[in-house]
């Protein structure tokens, strides 16, 4: 790459990371919740102070976000909305480097616009900017991809293996990546009659070192046991909201029926021919940035005006909940062209078929609850998967474009309530 390149690739990140990181920014002081933002800076103030995750306190997730967290707490204040400006830089960036991945697959303009809505599009029935272990795994993971696209291979295989290992600290579902290269590895090899050493065996020897590392550290520490019982037995006793009621069971069902409607109105997007011009994606943008603007004016409301009798208070409402729309269809959008794809994933390279495995990897960190939250936080990962797969233009749902607006109401609605009951179920909780 020529100096004048970088020097442009340099400046166009830095502008898109200044201007992704508004939203998240604007939303730094919104009112904390004790139990999610509570849990993540008693942590990160501990680790601050030289206590030894898992020994000395309390760590469901792993080690490497308090660790992080508690660094930047010890550097800039242990004030909470410190630990939220965190969040926000985490969140711009994560933005930022979906941005310089999509943008050598699709144009340039849409892929910004992609990103500019997934920013915009962020949840906030719990506290904006939480910053849950969640947002700092997407980052690792798109990272990681990220290191695969750059020169000098083998370096950087390694440096994206060892994020891969960090990442199973911060959320322990990201070991089904390593299972799932393992059996592309063995199916490819048995396939091609070839063992495929060079970028899968660096990128494990990566991995391996960041996940060896971390296990000597807690030995010694005397901590092990502790992550153990902390991370994987605790939550699956059903301690970490992992036990179902009914609200649950009606949440969960209507956010996965919406996945395939979302999908229905991705495609009809991508089909109609002023939305790939210009004057489409402005079009597009200032729709989502109005409805962000106007559902930001739900926390000012109090509890005695939230009322659908209230015109404005219904308005604020509806535009708040129809932002979920688009990490919904990404959701759905991915699962429906993978199963039509899935054959394919054998003719791909080991780079595309890495990020396709990244994607499914990460629809687990759904369970045990796929709310929106956990949605949103993961779209960054199925955007990825989606543009590495083999789309072709014949595969389209034209016979669907008579239900195109039925399918609009019923998504929206099923969104309000879904929300709805969610809202309800976690103040009772």
């Amino acid at each position: 790459m020529s100096r004048k390149n970088l020097v442009k690739n340099v400046f166009v990140n830095m502008a898109s990371f200044c201007s992704f990181l508004v939203i998240p920014a604007i939303r730094i002081p919104f009112d904390p919740n004790a139990h999610h933002d509570g849990l993540m800076y008693a942590s990160a103030i501990a680790s601050a102070e030289g206590l030894i995750p898992h020994r000395d306190f309390f760590n469901q997730y792993g080690l490497v976000t308090s660790e992080i967290q508690g660094l930047w707490l010890k550097f800039f204040g242990y004030e909470l909305i410190n630990l939220r400006l965190l969040t926000a830089l985490v969140l711009a960036l994560t933005s930022t480097i979906l941005y310089s991945l999509l943008r050598n697959v699709i144009p340039t303009k849409t892929a910004y616009l992609v990103c500019l809505l997934w920013i915009v599009s962020s949840p906030d029935f719990l506290p904006a900017n939480l910053p849950w272990p969640t947002t700092l795994s997407t980052l690792l993971l798109l990272t990681s991809v990220w290191f695969c696209k750059l020169p000098k291979q083998n370096l950087f295989w390694f440096a994206s293996g060892f994020l891969l290992g960090l990442s199973i600290f911060v959320r322990q579902h990201n070991i089904l990546i390593f299972i799932l290269l393992g059996f592309y590895h063995f199916y490819m090899s048995r396939r091609t009659k070839q063992f495929l050493f060079n970028s899968y065996g660096t990128l494990l020897f990566g991995s391996l070192t960041a996940f060896v590392s971390i296990i000597l550290f807690l030995f010694f520490n005397e901590a092990f046991k502790s992550m153990v019982d902390q991370t994987i037995i605790w939550p699956l006793a059903g301690h970490a909201g992992t036990s179902f009621n009914i609200k649950d069971v009606i949440v969960n069902l209507l956010l996965t029926i919406q996945f395939p409607f979302c999908a229905f109105l991705v495609w009809r997007y991508s089909n109609i021919h002023i939305f790939r011009k210009a004057p489409g994606h402005i079009l597009i943008s200032t729709i989502f940035i109005s409805l962000a603007f106007i559902g930001s004016k739900m926390s000012s409301f109090s509890a005695a005006e939230k009322s659908f009798l209230n015109v404005n208070y219904l308005i604020s409402y509806f535009a708040h909940n129809s932002l979920y729309i688009l990490p919904m269809s990404i959701v759905g959008f991915f699962v429906i062209t993978f199963l039509r794809f899935s054959r394919f994933l054998a003719q791909m390279d080991f780079t595309q078929a890495f990020r396709v495995l990244l994607g499914i990897a990460g629809l687990v960190q759904l369970y045990p609850s796929p709310d929106l939250y956990h949605v949103w936080w993961i779209t960054p990962l199925l955007l990825i998967a989606i543009v590495s797969l083999p789309l072709h233009k014949k595969f389209s749902l034209a016979m669907f474009s008579f239900a195109i607006t039925p399918l609009l109401i019923i998504t929206i609605v099923l969104n309000m309530v879904a929300v709805a009951i969610d809202r309800k179920s976690t103040r009772l909780n």
